[in-house]
C-alpha cells in the first residue's frame, strides 16, 4: 500500500502493482485465537497506513505493532515480510502478531488463512515476502492494551577528544543493548569520526527513571572519561501520541539516492567473547572513517517463553541483536 521498499521491488520494471489505497475498513475485537482462547485484536484492509492504524486503537485504548515511518501500510508488504518497529522488542515482529488474512490466492480465489483454515498459506504469508503468495485484502492482528512510551536522544562530539579514547567510548554503548533490548526497548543508533548518536530510544512501558538505570553503565563510562553529552527523554501517555510527535519526520523525504545492504547481526557476536564484538566495532569504525553510513538497530525479538511463533520469518531475527544498515 505504501510503496515502501529499499530493494525498489514498489516500482520494480515489469511488475504488477495492485492498488489498495481505498481499503479502509477497520475493527477492533475479541478473536479466538485456537481453542478456547480470545485474544485483543484489529482487523484492517490492506490500505491502512500505520498511523490510521494507531489512531484507531488508541481510541480503542490499544496499540499494536507498526513500522517506525508512519506512513508504512500495515496489512501488506509490512506483516508479509516480518515486519519490525518501535514495539518489535516487547511484543514480536508484525507478522508474529498476524492472527487471520482474507487474501486472494493465485488460483484467483477469496480465501481466509488462519491456524485452522489454509495453515500453510498462513504461515507463509506471516514473513515469507511482500506480494508472493497472494493479494491481501484484509490482515486481522493481535492487539496490546495501550501503553506510555517512553522516548530518548543521547550524543557526543568527538571535537576535542583524542581519537581513540572517543571510539573506545562508542564502542562502549554496545555492553549495554542486551539489556536495554531485553527490557523492551529499541535503540536506533550510528556514529562518524565527527559524532555518537543515539538517534531514537524508544521504550514502552519504561518509566524515565527505569530508561536511566539501564543507560547508567553507559553514562558512567562517559562520565569517567570526562566526555560530555547531551541527553534528553520524554515520556508519552500512549502510542500514538509518540508515534505522531517523534516519528512524523519518518514521513518527509521518502525518495532517497541511497544504495546499501544490510547485516542481522547475532547477539553471540555483540554479547559473546570480547573478540567478536571487537571485531564488529572495527569493522564499522572503518566503514564510517571511510565515508559510508552506518545506523544501528537493537531489538530482541526471540522466541519468548510460552509464545506460539510458527511462521516464515528469516530465523536469523531471532538470533539477532542489531539490524545494521551500510549505505552510501
Amino acid at each position: 500500500m505504501g510503496a515502501h521498499s529499499y530493494g525498489g521491488k514498489s516500482t520494480g520494471a515489469g511488475a504488477l502493482a495492485i492498488w489498495t489505497q481505498k481499503l479502509k475498513g477497520m475493527s477492533a475485537m475479541r478473536y479466538q485465537d485456537g481453542g478456547d482462547r480470545h485474544v485483543l485484536a484489529v482487523q484492517m484492509g490492506a490500505g491502512i497506513s500505520g498511523a490510521e492504524v494507531a489512531e484507531f486503537a488508541s481510541e480503542n485504548g490499544l496499540t499494536i505493532v507498526s513500522g517506525n515511518c508512519p506512513s508504512v501500510g500495515i496489512a501488506g508488504g509490512y506483516i508479509l515480510g516480518g515486519g519490525h518497529g518501535p514495539l518489535s522488542s516487547k511484543f514480536g515482529l508484525a507478522a508474529d502478531n498476524a492472527l487471520e488474512f482474507e487474501v486472494i490466492d493465485g488460483k484467483g480465489d477469496l480465501v481466509i488463512a488462519n491456524r485452522r483454515e489454509n495453515s500453510d498459506l498462513f504461515w507463509a504469508l506471516r514473513g515469507g515476502g511482500g506480494g508472493t503468495f497472494g493479494v491481501v485484502l484484509t490482515t486481522t492482528v493481535r492487539a496490546y492494551r495501550d501503553l506510555p512510551v517512553t522516548f530518548g536522544t543521547l550524543s557526543f562530539a568527538s571535537e576535542g577528544i583524542a581519537e581513540e579514547r572517543f571510539y573506545e567510548a562508542c564502542a562502549s554503548f554496545y555492553d549495554i543493548i542486551p539489556s536495554l533490548v531485553d527490557a523492551g526497548a529499541v535503540p536506533i543508533f550510528l556514529f562518524t569520526p565527527q559524532a555518537f548518536m543515539l538517534q531514537e530510544l524508544i521504550a514502552p512501558g519504561l518509566a524515565e527513571t527505569e530508561l536511566d538505570k539501564l543507560l547508567q553503565p553507559f553514562l558512567a563510562k562517559l562520565e569517567g572519561t570526562g566526555i560530555q553529552y547531551q541527553k534528553t527523554s520524554v515520556t508519552y501517555k500512549n502510542y500514538r501520541e509518540f508515534q505522531a510527535t517523534e516519528l512524523s519526520g519518518w514521513t518527509k523525504n521518502q525518495a532517497n539516492l541511497i544504495m546499501g545492504g544490510s547485516w542481522l547481526m547475532p547477539r553471540s557476536v555483540i554479547a559473546g567473547p570480547v573478540s567478536g564484538k571487537k571485531k564488529y566495532f572495527e569493522t564499522v569504525k572503518e566503514l564510517v572513517k571511510s565515508g559510508l553510513i552506518v545506523q544501528q538497530l537493537g531489538f530482541n525479538v526471540a522466541k519468548k517463553p510460552g509464545s506460539d511463533i510458527d511462521n516464515a520469518v528469516l530465523p536469523a531475527w531471532r538470533d539477532a541483536l542489531l539490524h545494521t544498515v551500510v549505505a552510501t
